[in-house]
């Protein structure tokens, strides 16, 4: 008899969509998503890409879901805790056949919160997945741990039978809060792995007419950053970083927008760098170009950064990568394969570039081919794995 399996989600990711495909494919649960909100669906604007968006894949095939109303006075996913408010959730948890597998990513907003407590009263296996890293929480006050405690480690984490972590550190996290090891149960942060690979592997001898075709110096050597161009991202410290090498060989690709755009335009200018490009917002259907005319994967992330879900994507393409001490994924994915330096140095961050770039190509290669052996255990393989494990 199959398992029922229900996740709860603020709102369609495109990096979870292909994972609920995925597990939808094995046939091994009966599984269902509820929605909290459509953000990301209709094509609003989003503040943190400071751009109006919609996915170009399919983010909402291959799987059953379901859109819960959202009852907030003050709606939106970036609106804080009470940003989401579903009354339905009750009445939807409460239907759920007794003992099915309950997934809740993260205990905010308020929605979360409570789904967490109310699996647990009606009778099911209630399961957290949230992101947080111990390296984040340790930079909190000692007394706003204190309250945290209270919260989580003796209210909210006494409603939970597993909880699934993400990595290195955010299973740390979970002990830190006193949380059994028998309860926990690794399932990565992941990428669509599968689509990814098949679009290197297809087009990894194109590099220099895709870098053509998308107005790039051949000869120049491509240093890439992906994400929203946000104070938590820190691309301003990139571009300072390189500004210091004073190397006109190397080209900044910000693949992404936000609202730190003016700032490096204008940083650009006093300096007089002119090697660096902004592509604004890029869909999906595009993005694995950009991978493949780089040779550098950088993410420069501080407080908030409690993955980084681009790193997955880089690394699928061979890159080697350098990441900031703070960023979530650091200790898991970088293994011979790059560099980490100290969050904010800009100093260390100019010489793990200038480091990278003095590699000889035996050295560059081999980190390549460690990017794409450490990424394939950071699959969907991996998390469903994890999830037959629930019992």
């Amino acid at each position: 008899m199959k398992k029922n399996l229900f996740f709860i989600n603020t709102h369609p990711i495109q990096y979870f969509a292909p994972l609920y495909k995925f597990i939808e494919s094995k046939n091994y649960f009966n599984q269902k998503i509820f929605f909290l909100s459509d953000h990301g669906v209709c094509g609003e604007f989003d503040k943190e890409f400071n751009s109006s968006f919609k996915w170009d894949i399919p983010i909402l095939d291959g799987y059953k879901f379901e859109f819960l109303k959202n009852n907030s006075l003050n709606p939106g996913v970036y609106k804080g805790f009470f940003g989401i408010i579903n009354y339905s959730i009750f009445k939807k948890i409460y239907s759920i056949k007794k003992k099915s597998i309950i997934v809740v990513h993260g205990w905010s907003p308020i929605s979360c919160f409570f789904s967490i407590i109310i699996s647990k009263l009606f009778g099911h296996i209630t399961c957290l997945r949230a992101e947080t890293p111990l390296s984040h929480e340790l930079h909190n006050s000692k007394l706003k741990i204190f309250f945290r405690k209270i919260i989580l480690k003796f209210f909210l984490f006494r409603f939970i039978d597993f909880f699934l972590f993400i990595g290195n550190q955010n299973k740390k996290f979970y002990e830190f809060y006193g949380v059994d090891r028998k309860k926990l149960i690794f399932t990565p942060y992941s990428v669509d792995n599968n689509r990814f690979s098949k679009l290197y592997k297809s087009n990894k001898h194109h590099k220099n007419n895709i870098k053509i075709d998308l107005g790039f110096d051949i000869n120049q050597k491509i240093l890439l950053f992906s994400g929203k161009l946000i104070e938590k991202k820190n691309p301003i410290d990139l571009l300072n970083a390189v500004i210091k090498l004073n190397n006109n060989n190397l080209h900044v690709l910000f693949l992404g927008d936000g609202i730190l755009r003016e700032k490096i335009d204008h940083l650009a200018e006093q300096h007089n760098f002119k090697n660096y490009t902004i592509t604004g917002f890029v869909n999906q259907s595009e993005i694995h170009n950009y991978y493949l005319i780089s040779d550098l994967f950088i993410m420069c992330s501080g407080i908030g950064e409690t993955w980084g879900l681009s790193t997955n994507e880089a690394m699928n393409f061979g890159l080697p990568i350098i990441l900031s001490n703070l960023t979530g994924s650091s200790s898991d994915l970088v293994k011979n394969n790059g560099y980490i330096f100290k969050t904010g140095n800009i100093k260390e961050l100019a010489q793990k570039i200038k480091l990278f770039f003095e590699s000889s190509n035996d050295q560059t290669k081999k980190m390549s081919k460690n990017s794409i052996k450490i990424i394939n255990e950071y699959s969907y393989s991996k998390i469903f794995k994890g999830l037959k494990n629930i019992t």
